[in-house]
Formats: structure tokens, sequence, C-alpha cells
């Protein structure tokens, strides 16, 4: 069930940042928006969507916090770099993990959806730190929405997940010195689901691991602001539904 936008239209042409009011259980709670440049409300041009999750520090319930750091700071910085609509939703604290918040970020998809043209085969997932473990745990409930996902500095439980991760286009990223999340747990995930796809007939290509050698806990900003042959957006951008 889709949950209309209240308040404000839709920005045109140039890249902007937009946080709106979004109804959620029983609660006003916020969500940002970003336009990339040439974006038209009412325009046929579909569009694709990057939802992010955001990490420990940006949690709250003024609806901005999120856009500080990560992916949303990357494309404000560089525009034209990230031609999608990005989403970020906001955990409203810590003890919470964005696994228990899978329904908030299904509503934020779903109104998204139901106001804007979304190419929907190319819906793509990305987060940092608790919102890399929301990557992975998110796209493990829900394998067949997504195209391709980012988990950045992640963690969760091999065990729980990898089986539902097969299909999935995956590049992980983690700094070998972050002593906040360990990157063995992005190297246990990944080496999972390699286990679990062995024998297996799929055109889907073997899960990435990139490790920042001189990055501690922040390895978004290298991942998110990479040009050349490591831009994450023409990673991402190669992968559609079918």
């Amino acid at each position: 069930m889709s949950i209309p936008f209240a308040g404000q239209s839709s920005p045109e042409s140039t890249p902007t940042l937009v946080i709106r009011p979004l109804p959620h259980g029983g609660k006003t709670r916020h969500l940002a928006v970003w336009y990339p440049p040439g974006y038209q409300s009412g325009s046929s041009k579909q569009w694709p969507l990057v939802v992010f999750l955001h990490g420990r520090g940006e949690c709250g319930t003024e609806g901005s916090k999120q856009t500080a750091v990560g992916l949303v700071a990357a494309a404000q910085l560089s525009p034209a770099r990230w031609p999608a609509i990005i989403i970020a939703p906001q955990k409203q604290g810590p003890e919470v993990q964005w696994g228990q918040e899978d329904d908030y970020v299904d509503a934020c998809i779903a109104a998204v959806l139901a106001e804007h043209n979304i190419d929907r085969s190319r819906i793509y997932l990305t987060g940092l730190s608790q919102g890399g473990a929301g990557t992975w745990a998110i796209a493990a409930k829900h394998p067949v929405l997504f195209a391709a996902i980012v988990p950045i500095c992640g963690y969760g439980d091999p065990g729980a997940v990898a089986d539902k991760l097969t299909g999935l286009p995956i590049w992980a990223f983690h700094g070998v010195k972050d002593t906040v999340v360990p990157p063995v747990q992005s190297q246990n995930m990944v080496e999972a689901i390699n286990q679990r796809r062995a024998g297996a007939a799929t055109a889907v290509p073997a899960p990435k691991l990139t490790l920042f050698p001189e990055a501690d806990h922040n390895a978004w900003d290298p991942a998110y602001r990479a040009t050349g042959e490591a831009d994450l957006w023409l990673w991402l951008s190669s992968f559609a539904r079918k």
C-alpha cells in the first residue's frame, strides 16, 4: 500500500534535496529525497532509484542528518555523477537495527514509486555501518526487488541471509583499519555467498569486495566518490531487473 507524500511539490530541472514528511506507524516521520540534474516532474523519462541507509550517528527525528554523511552528501558534491533519484529514510534511534525498520523502508519506497516515474527494474540499495548491515538484511528480505546492492562497512549473520543473496549483484566495501566494524564482517559475508553460489548456474556476477588499505570506519567516502573504473554509479547502473 502506498503512502502519499504531503506538502511540497517536486522540483524542476536543477539538483534539489527535499525533506518530506511521511506518515508511518501513527507518527510523522521524514524522508530525504534527492532529485538529480535534469529531473522534471511529469516527464515521461523514467529515473533509477537508489535507497540509502545511514549509520548510527545519523539517527534522529529531524529528517536531515542522514543527508550530511554518505551517498546524499556525495551526490550533492558531484551531482552529475549520480543521475538517479536517491531516497534516505531516517532511523529514529541506534538501538533499532535497519532490519527491524523494513516496513518503514518499504513505505518510503512505495511512496516514491506512487508519485514519481521510477524505472522499477533499476532500484538499488546501499548503506553504511548500521546501514551496511541493513543493506544485507533488507536485501535478503526482498531478493527480487533490488537490481544490485552496495553494503559498506556493514555486518550481519551470513548463515541467516547468504542463501537469499546469491542472485544479486553485490559490491561490498570496507576499510582495512576499521576498528568499529572489523573488515572480517564483510569478508565473511562475501565468502558465505560465494560458497552458496558454488556449482549454481547463474548469470549474476560473483560478489565483489573492495578493502581500502588506509581507510578506517569511513569507507563510504572513497566508495561513493570514486571515479574512473571504480565509479560506483557506473557499476550500479549496469544492472537491471528483468
